[in-house]
């Protein structure tokens, strides 16, 4: 089997020019609210899969 060959750019996903667009018209406070905000919300969502997957799983457990 042959090794592709990939470059670090073929790895990255670059942003839509129109989410660029949102996050030039923001100001530095508001993009970091933003990711806060979808920090929390990963957290939320990694959280309650655990709990999904482990429903035997404590609290702590889960945390």
């Amino acid at each position: 089997m042959k090794k592709q060959n990939y470059s670090l750019i073929d790895r990255i996903e670059l942003p839509d020019e129109r989410m660029i667009a949102v996050l030039r018209a923001m100001t530095p406070a508001e993009r970091l609210e933003t990711a806060f905000y979808l920090a929390r919300l990963a957290r939320k969502m990694i959280w309650a899969q655990a709990a999904s997957a482990h429903p035997e799983w404590t609290e702590e457990q889960i945390r």
